[in-house]
């Protein structure tokens, strides 16, 4: 794949100029700084969506002051994501030939774009590149990829960048219960209508009183409770197994659950979600902008080696059965 590229852009290169040059001039212009590498990549790195939610990235070429006369990038995302957008930047000039660009609708996991200059000229290029428009799949963790970027300077001499990813994160959405649904299974039925049964006529303070079918909120279990409640009879409102109820009477949710450090998205379990998140901020400490005291597990204020052994021996914990947590993180007993 990169011999086929490495032509491609080649032959791109001398049908815009009229020929391939071959002594190889790839300079820094002005003098730029020796260390400074050309590259393209992705930002953000790290995106967590909804399922079905659209959200955008960024394709960044740096050429670190060399002219450059064309740029392209091979470029892999989930099959399960739906391009909504593509858009070329200017960052090249308007004048300019693009090869490889998709159309909104596009799914089929590949892009393979260039775009090079036609006015024969070759200014350095620092910035957007492409934005690129998502719609996000399902739940998962996923990866959306740079396999090839190129950038070609004045002298046709191609430069190569490292693969870079970008994270992203469908999250499941959590529904919330509506009232009358006293087990959170996201429907209202026969169990319910019995717990509606057994508190008729209590009101809040006594034992048969139940928050999840004072539907008025009056603070007593009566008529206005049971027309609503018949409303909602027979309904099945969400698609997940376990809803999340302001009033906590399921069996498997506690009054309160405090969130506990290392539980980034708050939802009581040390998954990927989380690794992922805590390798943002791994070796930043107390005013980096990436530290976060979620994953400062002994409070010494940075995120280093000691932390990661303490997740990584917490990943794929369960420390509580509700829906979501309540901050701030709490340290593991």
């Amino acid at each position: 794949m990169i011999h086929n590229r490495k032509i491609v852009t080649i032959l791109v290169a001398a049908l815009l100029t009229g020929v391939i040059v071959s002594t190889i001039t790839q300079g820094y212009a002005n003098g730029s700084d020796e260390d400074c590498e050309p590259k393209i990549y992705i930002q953000p790195r790290e995106i967590s969506v909804s399922p079905g939610e659209s959200f955008n990235i960024d394709i960044i070429a740096d050429s670190c002051n060399m002219g450059i006369k064309t740029a392209s990038f091979q470029l892999t995302y989930p099959t399960d994501f739906t391009i909504e957008s593509f858009t070329y930047e200017n960052l090249l000039g308007t004048s300019v030939l693009q090869m490889g660009t998709p159309s909104p609708g596009d799914n089929s996991g590949f892009i393979n774009y260039a775009v090079a200059r036609t006015d024969g000229g070759a200014d350095p290029a620092n910035g957007k590149l492409v934005n690129i428009g998502f719609r996000a799949g399902p739940p998962g963790m996923y990866q959306i990829c740079i396999e090839e970027g190129l950038l070609i300077g004045s002298g046709n001499n191609p430069v190569y960048t490292p693969r870079v990813c970008a994270n992203i994160t469908v999250e499941e959405i959590c529904c919330t219960c509506i009232c009358g649904d006293c087990n959170c299974d996201c429907k209202i039925d026969i169990l319910d209508l019995d717990a509606l049964a057994s508190a008729w006529g209590s009101s809040m303070g006594d034992d048969r009183y139940r928050e999840c079918v004072d539907c008025d909120g009056d603070g007593s279990i009566g008529v206005i409770d049971l027309d609503i409640f018949a409303g909602n009879w027979g309904k099945t409102y969400c698609d997940c197994e376990d809803c999340c109820a302001p009033w906590c009477e399921c069996e498997s949710c506690p009054p309160i659950c405090y969130c506990r450090k290392g539980d980034y998205n708050q939802d009581c379990i040390i998954d990927a979600i989380d690794m992922t998140c805590f390798s943002a901020a791994y070796g930043c400490c107390i005013g980096d902008s990436c530290y976060t005291e979620c994953f400062d597990f002994n409070d010494d204020g940075c995120v280093d080696e000691d932390d990661l052994s303490i997740i990584t021996l917490l990943s794929g914990e369960t420390y509580c059965d509700c829906c979501p947590c309540i901050g701030p993180w709490q340290p593991w007993s």
